[in-house]
Formats: C-alpha cells, structure tokens, sequence
C-alpha cells in the first residue's frame, strides 16, 4: 500500500496527523532535529516499503537455489546461510534500485521542500521556473543529471562489492 501512495499525500497525512493533531513535531522550520522528522519520513515511507518488497521476493528466489540447499545439506547454520548466501545475493535488485532512487529523490524534493518550508535546491529550482531565471534552471538541470550519472556509477561499483564474480572486462 504504502508504495502506491504518492510521497505529497504521505507529507500531507503525516503533517495532520503528527504535527497538527498530535503535536508532536513542528511542521515548518529547519535547523533542529525535530524540524527533520516529517520531511525524512516522508522520503522514507515509500522507499522502504518498495526496497522491502523487492528484497523479500529476490530472497524467496535464491532462497529455493541449488548452493542454499547444498550449504544446508552440508550442516551450515541458519543464520550462516542466510548472511552469507542469501542476502548477498538477493541484493543485486535492491543495489539496481539505488540510482533510479537518488534521481526520484531529487525530483521530488520539489514538492516536499515547498509542502516543508525547506530552503533547499528544488525550492531554488522551482523559484527559478517562476522567475525565468534560464541560467538557474539549465545549472541546476546539469547539476541534478550530473548527480544522476555519479549514482549510477556509484551503482556498478557496488555491484562488485555486492558480488565479486561481476567484474569489469579485462583487454
């Protein structure tokens, strides 16, 4: 459910409820640590709601595998199996899912930033929309696409550190 829900309608529900109803955090401000818990609960949310359901179905798919059955047959503990075997290769999609992540997080920022208060780069980016500031918005499109680019080669890194038979081809 929770990753069908857009992250405005999270903010939105959160904002009433904690922060209106319950008053348990301050809606606007920054600099304080209570001024961080709705806006990194509403990124939150969603993701760990898709990066557990990823996980658990890449999980069950290893989990039926010819080494998980050869490793419990040759009497390796559970919790063994699961850290070494299992996990480490069920997290080959949720690595996948990184990149396209920051890039989400980043065009959404937009509309959190502004339902927040928050003065960050989407707040900027969609002030300079407003004015016509042409050079803003190309600079901070390149700065975004840039920081885009930097993620998905974050992303083939640790897809060797994830697991090491991927490698980059030798001449």
């Amino acid at each position: 459910m929770a990753i069908c829900i857009p992250f405005f309608v999270f903010a939105a529900l959160l904002q009433y409820f904690i922060a209106f109803k319950w008053k348990l955090v301050p809606v606007f401000g920054w600099g304080e640590l209570k001024h961080y818990f709705l806006p990194v609960l509403t990124y939150t949310i969603g993701g760990i709601a898709s990066y557990a359901k990823y996980m658990r179905s890449s999980a069950l798919s290893v989990i039926g595998e010819d080494y998980i059955i050869t490793a419990k047959a040759k009497g390796c503990k559970k919790g063994r199996i699961i850290r070494k075997h299992v996990l480490r290769n069920s997290m080959i999609p949720i690595v996948t899912m990184i990149g396209p992540a920051v890039a989400s997080i980043f065009g959404g920022s937009m509309i959190v930033e502004r339902m927040f208060s928050i003065p960050g780069l989407g707040r900027y980016y969609v002030q300079a929309v407003t004015d016509n500031d042409y050079t803003m918005v190309l600079g901070l499109t390149v700065f975004f696409a840039m920081l885009y680019v930097v993620s998905l080669i974050v992303v083939d890194i640790l897809y060797g550190i994830v697991d090491p038979r991927i490698k980059v081809a030798e001449e």
